[in-house]
C-alpha cells in the first residue's frame, strides 16, 4: 500500500526543495527521486493527518496553471511539452518543483492523474479526480478549462469572505489594544490621585486594578500561554471540523450558520456543475461535489441522495429526502431535470446560489458593523467609568 513520504533534496538545478511523494517504501521513494535527478538529503514517512499549517498550492496559481495548460492542449501541444512550458515561466517555486517531478513521471509512462496524486497533499481532491476522469474520457482540454474556471471562482469567493471578516477582526484587535492601553497606561496615572481623595474605590475600579496587577505579576505567562496553546487549539479545531455533530451545530448557529449553509450549498452546486461539464457521470459528480461542500452533515446527505439516484430516484427527489438542502435548490433541480438539459441549468443553479451567498454576506456585514461598534463602546465606556468614577466621588466628598 502506497505511503506518503516527506523529502528534502536538491533539484537538478542545485536548489533546495521540499515536498511529498507517494511510494510503497522509503527505498522506492528515494529511488524515484534519484531517477528524476534529485539529490535526496532526507526522506521519511508521514504518519497521521497533515499539519493544520501545511501549505497548499494557492488557488490563484492553480487557476493560472490550468488555464495555461488548457490553452496549450487545445492547440494540439502534447501534455508533457505543455507542462514544460508552463513550468519554465512559473514563479511559485513549490509548484514548479512538483511539476518537474510530474513531467518526469509522465516521461516514464505514468498517467497524469497518478503523477499529480503522488503530491496529493498539495492539491485539492477535486483537481485529482477531474484529471482522472479526463484521462478516462479523453477530454483533457475541456477539463483544464473547467478546472481553471472552478479555481478562479473559488479564489474570488475566498477573497470576498476574507474581506467580510477583515473589518470585524480589525475592529476587535483595535478595541483590545485601546482597552489594554487604558488599563496599563492611563490607569496607573490615576492611582496616586485615588489615594488622595479619601473615598473607597468602586467595584469597577477595583476590578480593573486587580486585572492590571494580575498582568503585572504574570506578564510572561499572559504572552506565552496563548502562543503555546494556539497550535494545539488549531489542531483541536481541525479535528473537530471532521465531526458530523460539530458541522450540524455550525448549521444551527444564528446568522453565521445560515451563511455557512449557503456557502456549502454553493460549493456543492458549483462543483456538481463543473464535474458534470468536465464529462463526469452525474452520480460520480455528486460524490465529488459532496466532498467539496466542506461540511460533513451536507456531504453525508449528498451521499445518501446519490445512492437514491443510483436506485432510480430523480435528483430533486433524492435531495428533498435528505432534509438538508434548501427548497429553492430542490425546486431548481426539479426544473433542470424537467428541461432535459442538465449542463446549462446547473450553471444557473450555481450562479443563483452564489448570488444568495453574497447577499447574505452583505447583510452580515450590515449587521455586524453596528453591533461591533456598540460592543466596543460598552467595553470602553466600562473602562473609562472605572477610571473616572473614583475621581468624581472624591470631588463630591471634598465639596
Amino acid at each position: 500500500m502506497a505511503q506518503t513520504f516527506l523529502f528534502k533534496a536538491r533539484n537538478p538545478g542545485g536548489q533546495k526543495v521540499k515536498g511529498y511523494i507517494q511510494a510503497d517504501s522509503e527505498r522506492e521513494a528515494i529511488g524515484s527521486l534519484l531517477q528524476h535527478g534529485y539529490a535526496v538529503t532526507h526522506c521519511s514517512a508521514v504518519r497521521g493527518e497533515p499539519s493544520v499549517f501545511e501549505p497548499k498550492v494557492p488557488l490563484k496559481e492553480l487557476a493560472v496553471m490550468c488555464r495555461q495548460l488548457g490553452s496549450f492542449v487545445r492547440t494540439g501541444i502534447p501534455i508533457v511539452e505543455a507542462l514544460k512550458t508552463v513550468r519554465r515561466y512559473m514563479n511559485h517555486e513549490r509548484l514548479k518543483n512538483v511539476l518537474g517531478l510530474v513531467i518526469a513521471d509522465l516521461s516514464a509512462g505514468e498517467p497524469l492523474a497518478d503523477s499529480f496524486d503522488r503530491h496529493g497533499r498539495l492539491f485539492p481532491p477535486f483537481f485529482i479526480k477531474m484529471l482522472r476522469v479526463a484521462e478516462e474520457t479523453g477530454n483533457l482540454r475541456q477539463s483544464f478549462t473547467v478546472l481553471a474556471d472552478h479555481f478562479q471562482k473559488e479564489y474570488q469567493l475566498r477573497k470576498k469572505i476574507r474581506r467580510v471578516l477583515t473589518y470585524p477582526a480589525a475592529v476587535t484587535v483595535f478595541a483590545l489594544i485601546m482597552i489594554h492601553s487604558l488599563i496599563m497606561l492611563a490607569l496607573p496615572a490615576f492611582i496616586g490621585i485615588y489615594g488622595k481623595t479619601g473615598s473607597s474605590l468602586p467595584w469597577i475600579t477595583r476590578a480593573l486594578l486587580d486585572y492590571r496587577a494580575f498582568l503585572d505579576r504574570h506578564a510572561f505567562a499572559a504572552l506565552a500561554v496563548p502562543l503555546i496553546a494556539f497550535p494545539f487549539l488549531a489542531k483541536w479545531v481541525s479535528t473537530l471540523r471532521k465531526n458530523k455533530q460539530f458541522d450540524e451545530f455550525i448549521l444551527r448557529v444564528p446568522v453565521a450558520g445560515k451563511i455557512h449553509r449557503k456557502l456549502a450549498v454553493y460549493r456543492f452546486s458549483k462543483t456538481l456543475r463543473d464535474a458534470y461539464a468536465g464529462g463526469v457521470p452525474i452520480d460520480r459528480a455528486m460524490q465529488i461535489a459532496s466532498e467539496a461542500a466542506n461540511n460533513r452533515a451536507i456531504a453525508e446527505a449528498a451521499d445518501r441522495a446519490r445512492e437514491k439516484i443510483q436506485s432510480g430516484a430523480s435528483i430533486a427527489e433524492a435531495l428533498k429526502e435528505s432534509h438538508v438542502f434548501p427548497n429553492m435548490l430542490i425546486s431548481m433541480m426539479h426544473a433542470v431535470e424537467e428541461s432535459g438539459d442538465i449542463d446549462s441549468p446547473l450553471a444557473d443553479v450555481a450562479e443563483f446560489n452564489r448570488f444568495e451567498l453574497e447577499q447574505d454576506m452583505e447583510q452580515f456585514i450590515s449587521f455586524i458593523e453596528p453591533s461591533l461598534m456598540i460592543a466596543v463602546g460598552l467595553v470602553v465606556g466600562f473602562v473609562v467609568i472605572g477610571i473616572v468614577l473614583p475621581l468624581y466621588e472624591g470631588m463630591l466628598l471634598i465639596e
